[in-house]
């Protein structure tokens, strides 16, 4: 169960390096961070009938890789607590993407990493994208102590 501590760290690492560095960071075979875009408009229009227009999928299709977006994404924006998974070669995740977009907010785009036929976890039912959450401390120095966080403690 995660502390206040723990999110405090994470939403500070994704406003210092997620927020700031687009890039895909990783340490040896242990990714770290996902390469994001943050896209601020220039969407492909929306069509009323959007799900049963096929110019409308085929303009989200090719505005993602002009892009440079990969096939498989999440998608956030700031006003919908989750994140969204888009596949670009799927009509019903372009048609909730596009409705995301008329929005008029910026979308932060994260790469699906791995992408679907990487995943490792795997059983007979199919494979699962999972991670991995760790905190790490440095006990280095005798000087330090953990202190325990309370609730509501200040």
């Amino acid at each position: 169960m995660p502390t206040e501590l723990h999110r405090l760290g994470f939403a500070l690492a994704g406003e210092l390096i997620g927020q700031s560095e687009p890039r895909r960071l990783t340490f040896g075979r242990v990714l770290l961070k996902r390469r994001m875009w943050r896209i601020d408009g220039g969407f492909p229009e929306a069509a009323d009938d959007s799900f049963e227009n096929a110019g409308h999928y085929l303009a989200w299709r090719g505005w993602g890789a002009a892009s440079g977006l990969p096939r498989y994404v999440f998608v956030k924006c700031a006003s919908e607590p989750k994140p969204i998974y888009v596949d670009f070669y799927n009509p019903f995740a372009i048609d909730l993407l596009a409705k995301w977009a008329r929005k008029r907010e910026p979308l932060l785009f994260s790469e699906m990493q791995p992408a679907p036929g990487d995943l490792w976890l795997a059983d007979e039912n199919g494979r699962y994208c999972c991670e991995f959450r760790t905190s790490h401390v440095c006990l280095a120095d005798p000087a330090w102590q953990a202190t325990e966080v309370r609730e509501g403690a200040a």
